[in-house]
């Protein structure tokens, strides 16, 4: 099974790149695909959804799968949102490739304690 699924306009330069839950899978995004025509949205796993093994489960890990679909997919640049944990590996994503980053929108980030 893909970790990724293609929404919306295949061919679109305009990109979403989007990120569930945790216990959410990438199809959550599907119909926000309805209302955004004009997008190409990939939707993407977390490591361990859809019966898909990973041994490293770490944020820097799925940061760097992130970027190995984007090069695969041919896409130099898009918005990304992520839910949850989502929001705080685009986060990380940000840090590592701000220049593939147009845009972050955080759904309900998570709490993060420093300490």
């Amino acid at each position: 099974m893909n970790r990724f699924k293609v929404y919306g306009s295949i061919d679109s330069d305009k990109t979403i790149i989007a990120l569930p839950a945790l216990g959410e899978r990438k199809e959550i995004y599907e119909s926000l695909s309805w209302y955004l025509k004009e997008y190409k949205i990939i939707a993407i796993d977390l490591p361990g959804h859809n019966q898909t093994e990973q041994v490293d489960n770490s944020i820097s890990s799925f940061v760097l799968e992130i970027e190995n679909i984007l090069k695969k997919l041919m896409v130099s640049s898009a918005h990304f949102i992520g839910n949850s944990i989502g929001g705080w590996i685009i986060q990380a994503f940000y840090s590592k490739f701000p220049h593939y980053v147009e845009s972050l929108t955080l759904l309900d980030g998570g709490y993060y304690f420093l300490g």
